[in-house]
């Protein structure tokens, strides 16, 4: 719930609360009108979120995988305030691997093996490098070049690589 109702805040500097809208009372709370508390949400024991919708929205579940819905260990989120989330040091992880040397601002960060993950004996990578390319050329000439082992393409990139082996479709998870 910390993370939902950080999400709707009228505070809330991520630009997603529209994403929340269909959930009762979140435009009002992301205009200010209401209290952040009011959101239709409430944990049900341990393991159970109950949502209350305004309308029927049957992509409701589909978007449970935007990372603003992920949830938030409160106790971090209480412990760090405004830092929480604004470099690894200042996040959780419960996954495979672990973010380490990212900032709010950074455009490269490593992601190593969780020695807390449940199933660590069965993840044989030990470490993953990330970089942000903003441009789709550069991205795909550090492929070739060997440098990215996974580049996104757009536009006239994409459009030249169409029968390259290489180039694969992503589509929309549904």
């Amino acid at each position: 719930m910390t993370a939902w109702r950080k999400g709707v805040s009228p505070k809330a500097m991520s630009g997603y609360n529209y994403i929340f809208s269909n959930i009762k009372n979140a435009d009002q709370i992301s205009q200010g009108k209401k209290a952040v508390s009011s959101l239709g949400v409430k944990a049900v024991g341990k393991y159970k979120l109950v949502v209350q919708l305004e309308n029927p929205e049957p992509t409701f579940i589909d978007n449970m995988v935007i990372p603003a819905f992920y949830p938030q260990n409160t106790r971090l989120v209480k412990k760090y305030g405004a830092k929480y989330g604004t470099a690894a040091k200042y996040t959780a992880f419960d996954g495979v691997f672990k973010v380490t040397k990212w900032t709010n601002t950074s455009e490269k960060w490593t992601a190593v093996k969780n020695p807390y993950y449940y199933a660590k004996s069965a993840v044989k990578l030990q470490k993953l490098n990330y970089q942000v390319v903003k441009d789709s050329n550069t991205a795909h000439q550090l492929f070739q070049q060997g440098s990215l082992d996974d580049a996104v393409v757009s536009g006239t990139t994409a459009q030249g690589l169409q029968n390259n082996k290489n180039l694969y479709h992503l589509l929309p998870v549904r």
